[in-house]
């Protein structure tokens, strides 16, 4: 999807390499994104720190455009795992919104009311 991934944790290095040793024993798949240790400065600029939660952070994902614009922030708290096939279509999604200039219905690729169909605007810019 023309996409790169960067991982950020306030977990030190080393719990990096061992979650992806674990990950590459347990599952057919091998992290092969940057995973940036913090200690915290950054996560707690993002608001990834919940206050009520001690050290650790709150699940998120933030998807840039190739400007470097955070266009949607996704937070979860950590009992909630994040749905991949959300993040994929949010990001098909701004790919062709910002190709063909439309905006994209609700629940897209499957909307109640317009199936897989785009609006397009008739305002000129």
């Amino acid at each position: 999807m023309n996409c790169e991934f960067i991982g950020l944790s306030i977990d030190q290095v080393f719990s990096h390499m061992k979650w992806g040793e674990w990950i590459q024993e347990n599952l057919p798949i091998e992290i092969s994104f940057l995973i940036i240790a913090d200690h915290g400065a950054v996560a707690m600029r993002l608001g990834m720190i919940h206050p009520n939660k001690g050290p650790s952070t709150v699940r998120a994902v933030f998807i840039m455009d190739t400007e470097g614009t955070i266009r949607i922030i996704l937070y979860c708290p950590q009992e909630i795992g994040r749905n991949m096939d959300e993040i994929l279509r949010i990001v098909k999604i701004f790919q062709i919104a910002d190709k063909e200039k439309v905006a994209i219905p609700a629940n897209w690729p499957k909307s109640e009311l317009m199936g897989d169909h785009v609006m397009f605007s008739s305002k000129r810019y």
